[in-house]
C-alpha cells in the first residue's frame, strides 16, 4: 500500500497541501486513511479533494480568501484515525466535505474520569466525521 513518507510541517501550509494533492493524484488511490491529529487529517482531506476534483488551489477555499467554489462531485472514501481525541484541539470542516457516514468508538473513551469524557465530547464526536 503506497503511503506518503514526506516530511511535512507541523501545521499544514498551502505548499504542503499542494504536495499532498500531487502525491494523491499520482497514486490514483481508491480511498485514503489518515492516522494522526487534525493537521494530518486536514492534509488528507485536502489531498483527497484536489485529487478527486482537480481545480486551482484557492478555488475551494472559503471566501473572501478563496473562491468559495462548491465541490462539484464526490470525493474518495476517507477513514480518519485520530490520535488526538480529547486534546481539545480545533475542529474544522468544509461545508461540502461532510461525511456520508461516520462511526464513533465510545468504548475507547470510557477510561478517563467522567468529567474528562464529558469535556471531550465535542472533539470525540467531530473527529470521526472529519
Amino acid at each position: 500500500m503506497p503511503r506518503s513518507t514526506a516530511t511535512s510541517p507541523i501545521e499544514p501550509t498551502d505548499v504542503s497541501f499542494q504536495e499532498a494533492a500531487r502525491f494523491a493524484a499520482d497514486g490514483k488511490f481508491d480511498g485514503y486513511v489518515s492516522v494522526g491529529g487534525g493537521s494530518v487529517m486536514d492534509t488528507c482531506k485536502a489531498a483527497n479533494l484536489y485529487a478527486s476534483q482537480p481545480a486551482e488551489f484557492m478555488s475551494y477555499v472559503n471566501a473572501p480568501i478563496g473562491g468559495g467554489q462548491k465541490v462539484p462531485g464526490p470525493v474518495k472514501p476517507h477513514i480518519a484515525c485520530p490520535t488526538t481525541s480529547g486534546h481539545r484541539v480545533g475542529n474544522h470542516g468544509h461545508r461540502d466535505l461532510q461525511p456520508a457516514r461516520a462511526q464513533r468508538q465510545d468504548r475507547h473513551h470510557l477510561a478517563p474520569p467522567h468529567s474528562r469524557c464529558r469535556a471531550d465530547r465535542p472533539d470525540r464526536d467531530r473527529h470521526p466525521a472529519e
